[in-house]
């Protein structure tokens, strides 16, 4: 349970930096203050799939709905990212630095690619670790 919950922990922290990506691409109608389209926009999570994982008992999915007891949101800000998770009613944040390029974002060494359609935000990542391929949807800004 433990080793999930890390596992968890880490690619939440590798898909906030993939969001940040974000902030390089988009409609001009779409952009933010700075004139990137992720740059001060708030993205709440409400799903994330695992597949293809080297062992099917990791394959997992499920549909989010944010709550003030649980949800999962990202912020993108001053070039960085705001992680934040309520779990249960306690909150955790993180915020990290990111390179962001065309549709495609780094943190700590691992890539995950980005789309924006509309006011959703997907982002898909592959987990070195145990060969998961890991797709998260936000929804956002309108």
């Amino acid at each position: 349970m433990i080793k999930k919950y890390l596992l968890i922990s880490c690619q939440i922290i590798i898909l906030i930096s993939a969001l940040f990506i974000l902030e390089s691409c988009g409609d001009d109608d779409e952009d933010g203050p700075s004139g990137l389209p992720l740059e001060g926009t708030l993205w709440t999570q409400i799903s994330f799939e695992y597949t293809d994982c080297d062992s099917p008992d990791d394959n997992e999915s499920a549909t989010l709905v944010c709550t003030e007891q649980d949800c999962t949101s990202v912020l993108f800000e001053n070039g960085s990212v705001t992680y934040t998770e309520i779990e249960d009613g306690v909150t955790f944040e993180i915020s990290i630095p990111v390179t962001i390029t065309a549709n495609t974002f780094s943190a700590f060494g691992e890539t995950a690619s980005y789309q924006i359609t509309g006011n959703t935000l997907t982002v898909v990542s592959e987990d070195s670790f145990d060969g998961c391929t890991l797709t998260e949807v936000y929804v956002g800004p309108n």
